[in-house]
């Protein structure tokens, strides 16, 4: 226990001195997470901006028209309207018989489109001008009270939590006789394999750990995006995700003969796959790999870290956390049983 404790030590401030993975594990999170608030902080506040439409003004809906703030409403004549289109200066003029002249599709013409459709509606309804109200939401959705910032975030973190494998790679490379001095050493020392893997993996799941919750805390407190409701839970996700990170790691570390530069890239391009399929790039690619490959979208550790966040922060459902977690542990200690068998059964030819 004495020399494990030593070993842990050694490893721990070997990885201090090591610029490139404090670099990875503490200033990347952070920069990536500001990085995706830049692009994504629009998302859910957009701008209001005026749509500009014309119309004549003995149109039938004209005084209607009027009163919609969200129109930048001109009078014109149905040629001139023609002309403006054509330079682009309009979105849309509005017919007598309610039909709109456009030059091209998108967003704010299909807005213009449906208020024209509810006033058409209402009229048929016969009910008076002001019953209309073109802001009321008739349907809502209570299910879950998630904004798209979160969204993207509860992915990142989920990202990050696998991405941590940085370390685990770092730590169990070190002791491998053909890419490090200090590996050719142990190869012939009397140290025990189990002590290896142990050592690297608390070293890795030490700085794992602290790797997620500073990425945490940068989100919450300084991008003050709300992530957490639900602490005790998260930390325990948070843990979990870690340990499957240094997993993760050890397999990518140990599984081959290749230079760092090589088991880095490797780990990079499976982690990226993973956050793909759980929707980072679009929500729309975790739907279909869950319509099309369940047994994936079940094992995807990104996916089971980015829903056990939303649930027991958004839903506030601790219960349907358990069993995934429970299977994310149960793959990490797979991952590390068969790291231990690969590193010793693992020999050189020459050291």
């Amino acid at each position: 226990m004495k020399n494990l404790g030593l070993n842990i030590k050694y490893m721990f401030l070997e990885t201090v001195r090591d610029k490139g993975a404090i670099f990875w594990l503490l200033a990347f999170p952070i920069l990536l997470s500001t990085f995706f608030f830049l692009a994504f902080q629009k998302l859910d506040a957009p701008e209001l901006t005026t749509i500009k439409v014309a119309a004549d003004p003995n149109n039938p809906y004209y005084q209607i028209l009027e009163t919609i703030e969200v129109l930048d409403l001109e009078q014109m004549d149905e040629d001139t309207a023609r002309a403006e289109l054509d330079e682009e200066n309009l979105t849309a003029y509005i017919k007598a018989d309610g039909s709109l002249l456009i030059k091209k599709s998108g967003a704010q013409v299909s807005i213009v489109k449906g208020i024209m459709d509810q006033i058409i509606q209402m009229q048929k309804m016969q009910l008076p001008p002001e019953r209309y109200d073109f802001t009321a939401v008739y349907t809502k959705d209570e299910a879950v009270n998630l904004s798209a910032m979160q969204y993207f975030m509860y992915t990142l973190i989920g990202m990050i939590s696998i991405y941590s494998y940085f370390t685990a790679v770092t730590s169990f490379s070190t002791y491998q006789a053909n890419i490090s001095t200090l590996g050719a050493r142990l190869s012939v020392s009397p140290l025990s394999k189990g002590t290896v893997v142990l050592t690297s993996a608390i070293v890795s799941l030490i700085f794992c750990f602290l790797s997620n919750i500073i990425a945490l805390l940068h989100i919450q407190l300084v991008l003050g995006v709300e992530l957490v409701n639900n602490l005790a839970p998260t930390i325990l996700i948070l843990f979990v995700a870690s340990l499957f990170g240094v997993a993760f790691g050890a397999i990518i570390s140990t599984s081959n003969k290749l230079q760092m530069d090589g088991k880095i890239g490797l780990g990079t391009t499976v982690t990226l796959t993973l956050s793909f399929f759980t929707g980072m790039m679009n929500p729309q690619v975790k739907h279909f790999i869950e319509d099309k490959l369940p047994l994936l979208a079940k094992f995807n550790p990104v996916a089971i870290v980015n829903d056990a966040l939303v649930s027991v922060n958004v839903l506030a459902d601790t219960a349907g956390i358990y069993l995934p977690l429970v299977r994310l542990v149960a793959l990490s200690l797979l991952l590390f049983l068969i790291s231990m068998i690969w590193i010793g059964r693992r020999s050189y030819d020459s050291i």
